[in-house]
């Protein structure tokens, strides 16, 4: 917890008297006689806790305290006020002081209200820290969870590639049963041409043209018989030419 004070008064006795009660508790305690010096010190020591005179000349505490909450909202304020100033406490309490003690004060009231309002600050700036990591956390949260949604969707889309990639293998086998099928039904009849080609050769040697057709269907018969290894589609073609030759 910061124990670095200012003390801000127009009265020395007031700034003397303050600097060896609270050096005495362990304060680093720095005092200015007017509210422009104080202003100055603020901004290049940026104490945890201000103790500001209401009644100053050329710049009073209510402009100081505004001046404090407007530009260094982690700097606290105790107000000294005199005697029978309620009206006084209730206006700069709603300027943003965080307490007041009335002029003359006591050593003890005066310590009691810095501690409290130092305790006061810790809490608060640590509760200040606390939402700031949480917003923090928060944003890194959300970038996670932007991230896991883009992974999930780019996985998505891999699944549905590797399913249709699946689906087509599977169409792909299912065409190769057929084939290997329809192979296996045309090779039956393929070999009844085949012995039969082989029967003209065999019966009608002296008959050229009946030799040239049979030579035909037999080269035709091999052509198909190559083909179903490979192509289908071609073997439907060779099976047309090989029907033109018989016919």
């Amino acid at each position: 917890m910061s124990k670095e004070l200012l003390v801000i008064d127009d009265e020395r006795c007031v700034l003397e008297l303050c600097q060896i009660i609270l050096a005495n508790k362990g304060y680093t305690v720095r005092t200015a006689g007017s509210g422009a010096e104080g202003l100055r010190l603020i901004a290049k020591l940026r104490p945890a806790l201000v103790l500001l005179d209401y009644m100053m000349p050329e710049m009073d505490g209510m402009q100081v305290l505004k001046q404090i909450r407007k530009t260094y909202a982690d700097v606290y304020v105790i107000i000294f006020t005199g005697k029978g100033s309620e009206s006084v406490a209730v206006e700069v309490m709603k300027a943003g002081a965080s307490d007041y003690i009335s002029k003359p004060f006591k050593s003890k009231d005066l310590l009691e209200r810095i501690e409290n309002v130092l305790h006061v600050r810790h809490i608060e700036m640590v509760n200040k820290r606390l939402r700031r990591e949480r917003e923090e956390l928060q944003h890194e949260i959300q970038l996670w969870n932007k991230e896991l949604e883009l992974r999930v969707q780019k996985k998505g889309r891999e699944l549905e590639q590797a399913n249709r990639e699946m689906i087509q293998a599977e169409k792909l086998a299912t065409v190769g049963h057929l084939v290997a099928g329809m192979a296996h039904e045309i090779r039956n009849p393929l070999n009844s041409i085949a012995l039969t080609a082989q029967l003209l050769q065999s019966e009608c040697k002296h008959d050229v043209n009946v030799l040239a057709y049979a030579k035909g269907i037999l080269t035709q018969v091999e052509r198909v018989d190559t083909i179903l290894r490979s192509s289908p589609k071609c073997a439907v073609n060779s099976l047309r030419s090989l029907t033109f030759l018989a016919c």
